[in-house]
């Protein structure tokens, strides 16, 4: 298998487990409103466990995934920032909600550099799906100023939360692909 199959491989299967351990986490508490609650409130209580076990996998995976890709000349800059990335998961899964401010200082990094990451892949992808990584890029720039302004529009702080972290998975999930694919 070359590297950026694995890569690939990793990045796909890493975060769809976590996609499912968000909706696990979330039917295992009662009264959990995805509108109005954050996804870290999964890291405390009682699926604390679950839930940073998870954001630990996926974060080794991206930090895997990077040493791979490294090596790989068009994928540099890309690697580097989900290292960092993988990195500030670590530090999310280890200072869960309830470590305040560190644990929004560590997440909000891990938005910022997500939003660097995808775009990144603009220098990777066909050109035909350039635009995908700037619009997904855009969308998640928006979203996550929505969140600092408190600025919501209907969706609450956890829809508003959804849309730059799902659209974040997605995009990852589907880049593993690529790589997979591209290999």
């Amino acid at each position: 298998m070359k590297k950026a199959e694995l890569a690939g491989a990793l990045l796909f299967a890493s975060t769809l487990q976590f996609f499912a351990v968000i909706f696990i986490a979330q039917s295992m508490i009662p009264g959990y409103n995805i509108y109005d609650s954050f996804i870290s409130e999964l890291g405390v209580g009682e699926t604390a466990a679950l839930f940073n076990t998870s954001v630990i996998i996926l974060s080794l995976a991206l930090i895997l995934s990077a040493l791979l890709l490294h090596s790989i000349s068009t994928t540099k800059r890309f690697a580097l920032l989900i290292a960092a990335i993988g990195i500030c998961g670590i530090g999310i899964a280890l200072f869960p909600l309830n470590n305040q401010p560190l644990h929004t200082i560590i997440s909000g990094t891990a938005f910022i550099l997500s939003i660097l990451a995808v775009v990144s892949t603009y220098e990777i992808l066909p050109k035909s799906f350039n635009f995908a990584s700037i619009l997904i890029g855009l969308v998640s720039l928006v979203a996550l100023l929505l969140l600092i302004t408190n600025n919501f529009f209907g969706l609450g702080q956890g829809g508003v939360e959804r849309v730059f972290v799902y659209l974040n998975l997605i995009f990852t999930a589907l880049f593993g692909l690529y790589l997979i694919k591209k290999t």
